[in-house]
């Protein structure tokens, strides 16, 4: 969220949220994850662990869908929705893993698992950042090879960048 708040954009987008109402907006998500706890042991003792982590799926792809709704009430509906993701996978993919892993194995699976969140997140930071520099770079290229053509179309292609056209020539 703190990422979010330093957006001016999401800053408009949510109506300047302050005080009880970006408390609200920041503590829905801790909210859908302390309720699915709860509920989480129980359903994956009686119905798996496999099922456990389906659920989550259908949780995930269900916040990711609200948060294209285009309002403020989508958004933290969708914030409650992951949070309930995160908790079924942090309640039932570590127990599906030391179910499935081999004996002398167990330890190390885990232990990538629970460091795998930061990890990956770590790395699509970089790989976002990386693909808007890129398409910052794209665009900026594109838009000077455009402001090019514009001046060949117009005859204005001597050095216009440098504040010098054909005009100052022929005067």
């Amino acid at each position: 969220m703190n990422g979010l708040q330093a957006l001016d954009q999401w800053t408009e987008f949510m109506d300047h949220p302050v005080g009880v109402w970006l408390g609200f907006i920041n503590a829905i998500y801790w909210a859908g994850t302390g309720l699915t706890y709860l509920a989480m042991p129980w359903l994956s003792n009686k119905y798996g662990r496999k099922l456990g982590v389906y659920f989550g799926y259908g949780l995930l792809v269900l916040g990711v869908g609200l948060c294209g709704i285009d309002n403020d009430v989508g958004f933290i509906m969708s914030r409650f929705f992951v949070g309930c993701a995160s908790a079924t996978f942090a309640s039932t993919v570590p127990l599906l893993i030391n179910e499935i892993a081999y004996p002398t194995h167990r330890g190390i699976a885990n232990a990538l698992f629970m460091c795998g969140w930061y990890v990956g997140g770590t790395i699509a930071a970089f790989i976002v950042s990386q693909i808007l520099l890129r398409l910052v770079e794209i665009l900026s290229d594109t838009l000077l090879t455009s402001n090019l053509h514009r001046h060949l179309a117009h005859g204005t292609w001597k050095a216009t960048w440098r504040g010098v056209s054909q005009q100052s020539y022929n005067s």
